[in-house]
């Protein structure tokens, strides 16, 4: 409703500001984000961070490389409840200059997701059987585990929590299994952030890719 000549909008740039923050900050911002969040954690500007999530991701293109498990590499695992549709992934870590199969040498960190799990209508007792079922039947020795922290909350029906299913498993290395509390982590939109980061950052690099075995021509997780 009309002019305010007494109020304006201005945008300034991180980079402009460079001398008064901390070295290296703008430097470790575009290593971070994708160069559309950039416009606005940079950049300043309203509106960059809308619409298009994961706008970067090209499988068939880019991201999606030939790669089998390698004992060689440190493997992590995530598991995210829920009895209608819970799901595990699988996924090395490749050490600063590696060799990729995509002709790149890796950057520090990268990681290649291997495999997935995505059963529908299972209970946490059956999901970690099929999870103990596929480390014995593809071999994976996992380093480290990782779950949604709410699966650290009691279930009303059997009064035990997801975490306390798994850790009484036969699961190899389940015994490290942690989980964030810390809000701004847990935060959806900072971790889309993060993952379209990995994806293709500021600069152009990528830090995220994904085994060409996990295509599963628009079914959900075939793998």
């Amino acid at each position: 409703g009309g002019a305010k000549p007494a109020h304006g909008v201005y945008h300034a740039s991180a980079r402009d500001n460079a001398a008064n923050l901390d070295a290296g900050f703008v430097g470790s911002l575009e290593r971070t984000y994708s160069a559309r969040l950039a416009k606005s954690l940079i950049e300043g500007r309203f509106g960059a961070a809308e619409h298009a999530v994961y706008g970067d991701f090209d499988f068939r293109g880019l991201h999606g490389i030939e790669w089998s498990y390698n004992p060689e590499f440190r493997t992590l695992a995530s598991i995210d409840f829920g009895r209608r549709r819970p799901a595990v992934v699988f996924a090395q870590e490749i050490p600063k200059m590696s060799w990729l199969p995509c002709d790149r040498a890796a950057l520090d960190p990268t990681y290649v997701i291997l495999d997935e799990m995505v059963p529908d209508d299972v209970t946490t007792d059956a999901l970690a059987k099929l999870i103990e079922d596929r480390c014995r039947e593809r071999g994976y020795r996992v380093d480290q585990w990782y779950c949604d922290p709410a699966g650290n909350t009691g279930q009303a029906a059997y009064g035990v929590s997801d975490v306390h299913v798994l850790t009484r498993s036969k699961i190899p290395g389940i015994e490290t299994l942690s989980w964030c509390t810390d809000p701004v982590l847990t935060f959806i939109p900072n971790g889309v952030a993060l993952v379209e980061g990995l994806l293709r950052n500021t600069r152009g690099e990528t830090r995220l890719w994904f085994a060409r075995s996990l295509a599963s021509g628009g079914a959900r997780g075939v793998g």
